[in-house]
């Protein structure tokens, strides 16, 4: 390429778009090379995957830029990756690799986890690989004084049990005794001593029906003794007393003389049952009006 400004000097070995200030017509470069870099033609080689475009007019050594190989089209993405040189991103072709994409986004263990430990969260590419290893669901914890069976995870085991010194008790904990219950069963650490359940004698724990005296256990258990209930006439009566001006105390042996008694002074008698009195009121002179109470078996 020549310019009207090289005053005819076009060997086709330089130029130049300016002249020297002494009008000579000489280019301002020395060398070709100059003349090529200056004019942005820098370029000598291209990496892999690119190749030189655009050579310098003067000097075909040198070039404007490096362009893709026309044969890298391909733009991969995770878990494919570009296989050979790139060029802006591109690739020949593209292959897929699960161990390094796994590994790039955070899942980089395989293989077991320890014991009562399971993955976290499996790589979407490769399920063999995960994130880190977590304690198992369904573990529990085992609360004082229960104690954990085997090894444990995170303070949970798979199972709990009650200590081996701790025992089943036929009447319960001591006072101050801890218990502990696993499945229904409930052992405590100390028992305390059992009443004595037995009924004094001539009582029993079954029900008799009819009339009955009743008595109890150490263990608060009620007993009964079956006796002969009391009639119309008052048979079981004890007595009566009554009071005058001076307090004094009188007993009949019979309750027939408490009846008649009674009815020598015109009074009434009530008599319903064992274990309970009526008081009435007798007329014991003309005079004195007293209380009279009647008691029973």
């Amino acid at each position: 390429m020549c310019f009207i400004t090289d005053a005819g000097n076009c060997s086709g070995q330089e130029f130049g778009n300016l002249e020297t200030p002494e009008g000579t017509n000489r280019p301002d470069y020395d060398t070709i090379p100059e003349q090529c870099r200056d004019a942005g033609y820098t370029k000598t080689s291209c990496p892999a995957g690119s190749h030189l475009a655009n050579p310098c007019p003067s000097d075909n050594r040198y070039y404007e830029r490096c362009d893709c190989n026309e044969n890298l089209t391909e733009i991969c993405t995770i878990p494919y990756y570009g296989v050979g040189p790139s060029c802006d991103g591109k690739y020949e072709k593209c292959e897929r690799d699960d161990d390094r994409a796994c590994k790039e986004k955070g899942y980089p263990l395989t293989g077991s986890c320890p014991t009562l430990q399971v993955p976290n969260r499996r790589c979407p590419y490769d399920s063999s690989y995960y994130d880190k290893c977590v304690c198992q669901s369904g573990l529990i914890s085992c609360p004082s004084p229960q104690i954990g069976v085997g090894t444990s995870c995170g303070g949970k085991y798979q199972s709990c049990q009650c200590p081996s010194s701790y025992k089943s008790c036929d009447c319960g904990g001591a006072v101050g005794a801890s218990s502990c219950t696993i499945n229904g069963r409930t052992t405590y650490s100390s028992c305390k001593a059992c009443c004595d359940d037995t009924c004094p004698s001539g009582y029993s724990k079954s029900y008799p029906g009819g009339c009955y005296d009743t008595s109890r256990t150490e263990c608060g258990t009620t007993c009964y003794k079956s006796k002969e209930c009391c009639d119309d006439t008052g048979r079981y009566c004890g007595g009566y007393s009554y009071c005058t001006g001076d307090e004094f105390q009188y007993s009949l042996p019979d309750c027939s003389d408490v009846i008649s008694s009674l009815k020598a002074q015109g009074c009434s008698t009530y008599f319903h049952g064992c274990g309970a009195y009526d008081t009435v009121t007798v007329t014991v002179t003309v005079t004195v009006t007293v209380s009279v109470s009647v008691f029973y078996c």
